[in-house]
């Protein structure tokens, strides 16, 4: 069966490549909140929206996790990105004795 997105159209390479990414950094977020590092842990979930801001940027068509309007995209993941690794500092320490 062929990877397809929610409108039934095929992912491709650059969509199973993001994918792939994507899964990667939910895996390395739980690994490093499992290990007690939530500040690494959340500059990995930083560093994953600012490759999607990136990949959206760069990517023809519209990925799997795009909405219509490319630049709003990017600035919306980049914008989140920005805010979380702003905030990382008291993020990663919340619910630390």
């Amino acid at each position: 069966m062929e990877d397809r997105d929610d409108l039934g159209r095929s992912l491709g390479l650059a969509g199973v490549v993001s994918l792939v990414g994507v899964v990667a950094c939910t895996v390395a977020v739980v690994v490093l909140v499992l290990a007690d590092h939530p500040h690494r842990a959340v500059i990995v979930v930083s560093a994953a929206l600012f490759s999607l801001a990136g990949l959206r940027a760069v990517l023809p068509g519209r990925p799997w996790y795009a909405s219509r309007h490319r630049w709003l995209d990017v600035a919306f993941y980049a914008g989140l990105g920005a805010l979380v690794w702003f905030f990382s500092p008291w993020t990663a320490t919340m619910g630390l004795p």
